[in-house]
């Protein structure tokens, strides 16, 4: 077993060098131990056998002596070589052969408590020929704690051969002679606000943990506002963990615990004070979190819905004790930067990849908050505290930010895609749009952004979603331009709208508007050849687990508002007519044939890139639903669905018709007019039925049939 001197010499000469020469110079001069109390001495052979006195035993396997050896103990004085930290009697060991065979195994009895730092120190008696004088020179060897004694391995071969050292070749060794005790190797390092408990090895390095510790201290107190200068001194414990650091809390009484940090041995024998100070920072940061969660009254809220919440400080909080000059944005943030646009409060839940990789991402939303609102420094520990009411995560934190909650989300989106909270690559929210709409083609002039396409779906409370426009054609006349349009659940209110165009792969901020307008983008001939579009929702209630459902309708044009053709989309009619041969059964079972045209009409309004209207006219007479659904370059109504009935009380009369088609495609542009001719005209209309009750004789659409005469034309229009 190799002492503790050789195996630590690689790591710590300075310490050993130290240590070696304070235990030489307290025993410097001639060394007389002490009356030794007489013994009788034990003879142990080639069988091996035991040696015990007092607290000590010494245990000689059988093989390692070649022949028979007297071993004597006895209780010494301490000579003072290890002062305070000597925890056990100090023993003589005398009558030991120079060489043996195999590992002897010393151990001592102890009471107390010890550290991790416990040896076993084992010194040898030399004499210094030019000196004319005997020294004991102690050898530290690595112990364990086995049922009450301390036990160590006496090598076969010397850890520190000292005749062979030319610093000391004036010395020699009697190795039949040795001291052994437990000696204890650590010492205390107090600074203005910490007491560091440490390994006697490790003394070099204790100087900067303790400006480690009070650096991060000084910023806890003076930023972050929840810790007193005059707080009692924070215990430290040097010890072997994974962590580069923990602590554990004692709590004393309503605002008052002990405190105790544990800091890696590890760590600090290789000096790695980068990861000890990131440690440091976790505990400051989440100690008083702990502490507000054992405070929460009703618990409404699970634990883990704040998890996300506790990431973001952690990640945030890096920033302000960096020692990089070139610090651009937290550790693990980049890749999850995208996280705010999920919905704020996405995070909430007991997945941990979720909630980590949410809270990390949303470091930006309190940066941003801590530097542009009232929220300020303090605005961590307010949050806190407004939890233990049993307020959700989200709502704690917004409750410490003035002003309106949507103007200030706005901006921070907005920011956030700047560059001004932190310094990303300059295509990094380019890459990360991923709905987008490629215009081809003249034909391309609308796009419907909504929740029925996938790529979009619903917009979660307090979110926002990332839309590319890749101009791949550009109008050949300058009054063509582009407007962009939003529609929320209910009312525009709460949403906003910011645009950049992307030049060289670059963002260039252009505008910003509030839902109740429309924003247009003059001469697109000369513009840019891609956009981008962020659409904020800053609708909800607390929680803000809600979501809805939100339309940005894309126009290419020259005349939104006038006789513009296809560019003007404020459609509020629709006709239609159907022309097919149709078969009817009545009541009685004859059935005849009729080849007609089934006209109907109704206003409504678009929402999106669905034409809505729901009407009763005439007190009930006419009563009705439509739904037409175009597809994104509005050149093709990809659904439709119309039902229609008529009451009359005299003559008693009860008319329902239903109507499903599919893939109208535009026929005149002008007009609004989408129509299907001839055979196809069947294979567009997949549900027509008919059902009528005049006076109690029932008629019913049995079959239709589609010739080169038959057609369904549908007219979508603004009726002024």
């Amino acid at each position: 077993m190799n002492t503790l001197v050789s195996s630590l010499i690689r790591h710590f000469f300075v310490v050993i060098t130290v240590l070696f020469i304070t235990v030489i110079g307290c025993s410097d001069d001639p060394v007389s131990p002490g009356e030794s109390k007489p013994v009788d001495a034990t003879t142990i052979g080639v069988d091996g056998g035991t040696v015990e006195k007092g607290d000590l035993k010494i245990t000689i396997p059988p093989g390692a002596f070649d022949k028979n050896y007297d071993i004597s103990v006895s209780e010494v004085a301490d000579d003072g070589a290890f002062g305070e930290n000597i925890k056990s009697a100090t023993y003589s060991i005398a009558g030991l052969p120079q060489e043996f065979h195999k590992p002897l195994k010393i151990a001592i009895k102890y009471d107390g408590n010890l550290s991790a730092d416990k040896f076993l120190a084992i010194g040898n008696e030399f004499y210094n020929e030019l000196k004319n004088t005997t020294s004991i020179i102690y050898d530290l060897f690595e112990a364990i704690d086995s049922a009450g004694f301390i036990v160590t391995e006496l090598s076969v071969i010397s850890s520190i051969d000292f005749n062979k050292g030319n610093s000391l070749s004036t010395l020699s060794a009697d190795n039949s002679k040795k001291l052994a005790s437990i000696v204890d190797l650590t010492k205390t390092y107090e600074t203005k606000h910490f007491k560091i408990k440490y390994p006697i090895l490790l003394s070099q390095d204790v100087v900067e943990l303790g400006e480690t510790l009070e650096s991060v201290f000084e910023i806890i107190v003076n930023d972050f506002h929840y810790f007193n200068d005059d707080s009692n001194p924070v215990n430290v414990v040097i010890r072997h963990q994974k962590e580069s650091a923990d602590y554990y809390a004692i709590q004393r009484t309503d605002n008052k615990y002990e405190f105790t940090i544990n800091i890696s041995r590890t760590d600090l024998s290789i000096k790695n004070f980068k990861r000890i100070k990131e440690g440091i920072v976790d505990v400051y940061i989440d100690f008083p979190i702990k502490i507000f969660y054992s405070r929460i009254k009703n618990k409404n809220w699970k634990i883990e819905n704040y998890h996300w919440l506790n990431a973001a400080f952690f990640s945030w909080a890096e920033k302000h004790f960096t020692d990089d000059p070139n610090f651009k944005y937290p550790n693990y943030f980049i890749e999850n930067a995208i996280s705010p646009f999920k919905g704020l409060q996405f995070g909430a839940g007991n997945d941990e990849e979720i909630y980590w990789n949410h809270g990390y991402g949303m470091a930006s939303l309190i940066e941003y908050l801590v530097e542009n609102t009232s929220f300020g420094m303090e605005g961590f520990i307010k949050t806190y505290r407004n939890i233990t009411n049993d307020i959700d995560p989200l709502s704690s934190l917004i409750k410490n930010v003035d002003g309106q909650l949507v103007e200030w989300l706005s901006d921070f989106y907005k920011k956030l895609i700047n560059n001004e909270i932190y310094e990303l690559p300059k295509d990094h929210f380019i890459k990360n749009a991923n709905i987008s709409w490629d215009i081809n083609g003249s034909s391309d002039t609308l796009k419907i952004f909504n929740a029925q396409d996938p790529n979009v779906d619903t917009y979660l409370d307090l979110s926002a979603k990332l839309f590319k426009i890749n101009l791949n054609h550009k109008p050949t006349d300058e009054s063509y331009k582009m407007r962009l349009t939003m529609k929320g659940p209910v009312t525009q209110f709460g949403l906003y709208l910011h645009v950049w165009g992307i030049q060289n792969n670059e963002t260039v901020y252009l505008s910003s508007i509030s839902g109740e307008y429309y924003y247009e983008i003059p001469n697109l001939k000369n513009s840019y050849d891609k956009f981008l579009v962020c659409l904020v929702n800053g609708i909800g209630n607390p929680p803000y687990i809600g979501e809805s459902d939100i339309d940005l309708k894309v126009q290419i044009g020259n005349n939104f508002d006038g006789d513009g053709g296809q560019s003007n989309f404020n459609f509020n009619k629709c006709n239609m007519e159907i022309f097919v041969n149709k078969l009817f059964s009545r009541q009685d079972g004859t059935e005849f044939e009729q080849e007609s045209i089934q006209p109907l009409s109704a206003s409504g309004e678009m929402i999106g890139n669905r034409f809505l209207a729901n009407y009763n006219l005439n007190s009930g007479m006419f009563v009705g639903t439509v739904e037409a659904t175009l597809n994104e370059s509005a050149d093709t109504i990809k659904l439709l669905n119309w039902t229609h009935e008529y009451t009359v009380s005299s003559p008693s009369t009860y008319q329902k018709t239903e109507i499903t088609a599919l893939d109208i495609p535009i026929f005149n542009q002008s007009d609004g007019i989408y129509k299907v001719t001839g055979s196809q005209t069947c294979a567009k209309l997949i549900t027509y039925k008919y059902y009528q009750n005049f006076q109690g004789g029932v008629t019913t659409l049995k079959a239709f049939e589609c010739n080169s005469t038959s057609y369904v034309e549908i007219r979508l229009y603004k009726q002024e």
